[in-house]
């Protein structure tokens, strides 16, 4: 099986399985399928449950050198509720087009194939490695749960893999560099509920957001 192959494959099988954040749904199921994943291909995985019951999966490659710079690449398995008005179930996935659909599909399965069939071939291919990778796979990214776990996590530089990754960029929605205050509270779009309406203080006027 090619990578493009295992990745398809790998991605189908994720994306059937439904692990909505909110009831967190399917969790364990979905780690323990990643963990084996990784170990099938001869990686080094495991599972962590942090402090909320939440199970999280560190993948590593092996003999990769622990003193160079750790770099931490970072994403989940976890999906907002699927809602209303699918025009098909959103957790058996197909493909069409040549695009995969389902619930998950971009934001994020997709790119935890992608980085798991990466780590594959590196050790397949027995290419050289001079940083030391550490893939993060997530629960609780969505409900804004699993912030404690990976507010712990140390490395030099992180790398977020999320949905719409057309390129490699520093930051997000735009490119200005500004000096701002931001007060309210923060909460993830798809709960807004939870959140405070912010405002911004820029040369002593305030802005309102």
């Amino acid at each position: 099986m090619g990578t493009v192959e295992y990745e398809i494959d790998l991605l189908m099988r994720l994306v059937s399985v439904d692990t909505t954040s909110t009831i967190r749904k399917n969790f364990e199921e979905v780690a323990d399928l990643l963990v084996y994943e990784a170990r099938k291909a001869s990686l080094i995985a495991k599972r962590v449950v942090d402090d909320k019951g939440i199970p999280h999966v560190i993948i590593k490659i092996p003999k990769a050198p622990k003193k160079s710079r750790k770099i931490i690449f970072l994403t989940h398995y976890d999906v907002v509720p699927a809602g209303e008005d699918w025009d098909f179930d959103p957790f058996k996935p197909f493909i069409k087009d040549g695009k995969l659909y389902g619930r998950g599909a971009a934001d994020s399965k997709s790119n935890i194939a992608a980085a798991i069939a990466a780590f594959k071939e590196v050790l397949e291919e027995g290419l050289p490695i001079k940083i030391n990778p550490v893939l993060v796979i997530i629960g609780g990214e969505e409900s804004g749960e699993g912030t404690s776990f990976y507010n712990k996590l140390e490395g030099n530089v992180c790398v977020v893999l999320d949905s719409g990754c057309y390129g490699l960029s520093v930051g997000a929605s735009g490119v200005v560099s500004l000096i701002i205050k931001v007060f309210g509270r923060q909460a993830h779009s798809a709960y807004p509920f939870l959140g405070k309406t912010p405002y911004m203080i820029r040369k002593n006027n305030f802005i309102h957001r």
